[in-house]
């Protein structure tokens, strides 16, 4: 009877241990950027592990944050558009694009960051980005940008400490 409840206690802390859904080995991003010159439309989402998120805003904020029960919270959608904004700087035919935040969502262990600008070229010539996104959290992150110009589409991978891309016509 002994050796029986050790066996089960072994098997329930294993199946325990490999049970943890937040748990991941990899430190990734994606970023997709489409300009649209039909509805002016330029658009940004860019997704991540909610977990590595949470731990990269306590470490700026010295403050916990519930990403999950908080999307409608105004605040926090304050600090996340902040963290955004400078982890992700983008230039347009040597233009800066300024981008409004439209909100986040989370869907299983990753969030969903939105946001938008309008489309002021017609034309494509070139687009620099910065993206540092969970730099401060991970060196071993890997950051991955797809941008499409209505039908094409450029993609780059930025390992850290590579931050700066740039795609050209």
């Amino acid at each position: 009877m002994f050796q029986c409840s050790k066996y089960f206690i072994f098997i329930f802390l294993i199946i325990s241990f490999l049970s943890f859904k937040n748990y991941h080995k990899f430190y990734f991003s994606l970023t997709e950027i489409k300009a649209n010159t039909v509805k002016n439309s330029f658009t940004i989402s860019s997704k991540l592990f909610t977990d590595d998120f949470e731990a990269t805003l306590l470490k700026k904020l010295n403050k916990k944050i519930d990403l999950s029960n908080s999307v409608n919270d105004t605040n926090v959608q304050k600090v996340v558009f902040n963290y955004l904004v400078q982890n992700l700087k983008m230039e347009l035919n040597l233009k800066p694009i300024k981008f409004q935040f439209i909100g986040y969502e989370i869907e299983g262990d990753v969030i969903w960051l939105y946001a938008e600008s309008k489309l002021k070229e017609k034309e494509f010539k070139s687009l620099k980005i910065i993206n540092s996104i969970l730099y401060d959290f991970s060196t071993d992150q890997t950051n991955m940008i797809i941008f499409k110009w209505n039908e094409n589409q450029y993609t780059n991978k930025l390992n850290f400490p590579a931050k700066e891309v740039f795609f050209s016509k």
